[in-house]
């Protein structure tokens, strides 16, 4: 759990400093289609000018691509992975109670010995008065060993069920969501070069005079 709890929180920066660097590729590219349709407006060459225009356009278009594409990175990438992490967080917290449930546990064995211990003392020594006192702090200890034990044993059954869970369908969908982001991820790289391939025909038409 704790290599797991390791990867995803290196995916999960990786996936932040993804989306870091779209962000700022969104900006320059805007910046930058924005700077070739000024200098597309003033250009006195018709036909270098149409071509500026267009690939204008193309980077406009690319910049929309980037967008998405950050905000599937954030949408399903990043959220997907922080949900992961909580549920082991929460897994891991519910490990820390077990262990205190325990602890409890050999604590109210270990005082339900002491006395056992010290009624079989009052008894082998005749001291039946004592023994007797004696009887319903032990009808207690063995009460509190009980529930303890109970606790225990529920504490563990409901870690058990969502361990399974966290290993099973947690696992099953993370692994459904990568397999998406890839998908989506790959039909962003296919746009990007249809835009490219839509604009190359463009720079045969330009006439240098």
């Amino acid at each position: 759990m704790d290599d797991m709890e390791q990867n995803l929180s290196k995916l999960l920066r990786a996936v932040e400093s993804l989306s870091s660097f779209r962000r700022e590729l969104i900006s320059g590219t805007d910046s930058f289609s924005k700077a070739l349709s000024m200098l597309a407006s003033c250009e006195e060459n018709t036909s270098l000018a149409r071509t500026l225009s267009h690939l204008t356009e193309t980077y406009e278009n690319i910049g929309q691509l980037h967008a998405e594409q950050a905000e599937k990175d954030c949408a399903l990438l990043a959220e997907e992975v922080s949900e992961q992490l909580q549920v082991i967080g929460t897994l891991k917290e519910l490990f820390f109670e077990r262990v205190k449930v325990w602890q409890n546990w050999q604590s109210a064995q270990q005082n339900l010995t002491r006395k056992r211990e010290a009624k079989a003392r009052y008894e082998l020594s005749g001291r039946t008065d004592k023994a007797s006192q004696i009887l319903e702090e032990l009808n207690n200890a063995e009460k509190a060993v009980d529930e303890a034990e109970k606790e225990f044993s529920e504490v563990s059954k409901v870690i058990r069920g969502e361990y399974e869970t966290a290993l099973v369908e947690r696992r099953k969908d993370l692994d459904m969501m990568l397999s998406q982001y890839l998908r989506g991820l790959l039909e962003t790289q296919k746009q990007l070069l249809k835009h490219w391939e839509t604009f190359a025909p463009e720079t045969q038409s330009i006439e240098i005079s």
